[in-house]
């Protein structure tokens, strides 16, 4: 299945910032930074900057 380009998967994101798939679901849900995931069919991909830009924000803050 293809994958839309500059898009990660939820698998992706969890993976990126050491956390569980349930853990990133609850964060996208309650995180501003967050907002902008898209729905592929039964899929949810998150666009890369998006996700880049929260681990940065995370990391400074100290906590994913």
């Amino acid at each position: 299945m293809k994958r839309l380009p500059g898009y990660l998967t939820k698998t992706e994101v969890a993976d990126l910032y050491g956390v569980d798939e349930k853990t990133v679901d609850r964060r996208r849900k309650t995180e501003p930074l967050l907002q902008g995931w898209v729905k592929a069919g039964k899929r949810v991909l998150c666009p890369k900057e998006v996700a880049e830009r929260y681990l940065e924000y995370a990391l400074k803050r100290g906590k994913i």
